[in-house]
């Protein structure tokens, strides 16, 4: 079951587009149970893509959208025992990596080392301030700072709604 909490809770923090209707994988252990994952197709994320999963609030697997989402997710989120077992993985990583500390300190563990890279790229694509890349809206911020500090605040915003509707 904590592969199936771990699941629900990166595709509705990060609203991938693509969870629960496609992109969702599982896998069986000869004599194991099923387990979620691996994690798969997460560039339609973090308020990049369109639709509803640009908000920061909502439910992703209850977005409105073709393909329709998958049974087993409509079933898990009225069983009571998955519910509570999501509250409880939820408020352990608030406490820990997605407290606001935690978060600072993966997102700059993270991007630091990307910093020449990035300058590189978007001389090469000045398309920081291009709000569609063919049909994926994108984020304006006219520098890497600005992106970063937009997925944060992003990240902010849609941890604030997830802790008031686990």
């Amino acid at each position: 079951m904590g592969s199936f909490v771990d699941s629900f809770i990166v595709n509705e923090l990060t609203r991938n587009f693509d969870a629960y209707a496609r992109s969702s994988y599982f896998h069986k252990d000869r004599g194991g149970k099923i387990t979620a994952g691996p994690l798969w197709d997460l560039d339609l994320t973090y308020g990049i893509g369109g639709g509803d999963n640009l908000e920061t609030t909502g439910w992703q697997y209850a977005q409105p959208r073709w393909p329709k989402p998958n049974n087993w997710i409509n079933r898990l989120v009225t069983d009571p025992g998955f519910m509570a077992l999501v509250r409880a993985r939820w408020a352990a990583l608030r406490q820990g990596p997605l407290s606001a500390a935690g978060l600072d300190a993966r997102l700059a563990a993270l991007t630091a080392p990307l910093a020449n890279a990035a300058d590189r790229n978007f001389q090469r694509w000045p398309n920081l301030t291009t709000e569609k890349i063919g049909p994926i809206v994108t984020p304006t911020a006219d520098t890497w700072p600005g992106q970063l500090g937009y997925l944060r605040d992003w990240l902010t915003r849609r941890m604030a709604w997830l802790d008031s509707a686990v």
